[in-house]
């Protein structure tokens, strides 16, 4: 969850429109609490996933709405990027020919 706060917190970097405020990502985080259930005879760790991924759908979902047309790649490829850093392969240079920072080396 917290990670999940502080990719919001940078979006207003992007534009100062995005800026979300802690009370209501906790209002986020006690509503994904609240729908979260338990199974009977499942495990602590899968409970955890469970809330995780209904945090992400929720907090998606809220963010997704306030969002510029323009911004929702680049909110995708945030998003992406921070909770799943280990799909890129060279962390750096991907990031940088995202950005448009670098450019592809060209084919010889």
């Amino acid at each position: 969850g917290s990670r999940f706060f502080i990719l919001l917190k940078d979006l207003s970097r992007l534009d100062h429109m995005y800026q979300f405020s802690l009370s209501s990502f906790i209002g986020l985080f006690k509503k994904a609490l609240d729908r979260g259930t338990r199974k009977e005879g499942s495990a602590a760790a899968e409970l955890l996933r469970l809330l995780g991924d209904q945090l992400k759908v929720l907090v998606l979902n809220y963010v997704s709405r306030s969002l510029f047309k323009k911004d929702r790649l680049t909110f995708g490829l945030h998003i992406v990027r921070g909770l799943h850093a280990d799909l890129f392969l060279d962390n750096d240079a991907d990031w940088s020919l995202f950005q448009g920072v670098t450019l592809p080396a060209a084919a010889a």
